[in-house]
């Protein structure tokens, strides 16, 4: 009887964690990586690959762009072109 009492026992618990293992697996398998050559200044002739799911791969270029123009913008401040145009032209 004891023996019957564990052995439900661990399946009860067991349970819950190979169905969350089942949707995790799922879940990793609709989040494919896609792999980028990493840009390095120095040190290296051997590319760095990145790799990351493409909604990762979206909001790092979003946040690359938005600094980017933040650049443009402080660098036009400076330059004096309150339009945003190069000066002189």
């Amino acid at each position: 009887m004891r023996v019957a009492f564990c052995v439900l026992a661990l399946l009860g618990v067991s349970a819950p964690a190979v169905a969350k293992d089942a949707v995790n697996a799922q879940g990793a398998a609709k989040e494919r990586k896609v792999c980028r050559n990493a840009e390095q200044s120095t040190g290296s002739i051997m590319a760095k690959r990145v790799c990351r799911t493409k909604d990762d791969w979206a909001a790092l270029d979003a946040a690359h762009a938005a600094e980017t123009e933040r650049f443009k913008m402080n660098e036009n401040v400076r330059n004096g072109s309150a339009s945003g145009a190069p000066r002189g032209q």
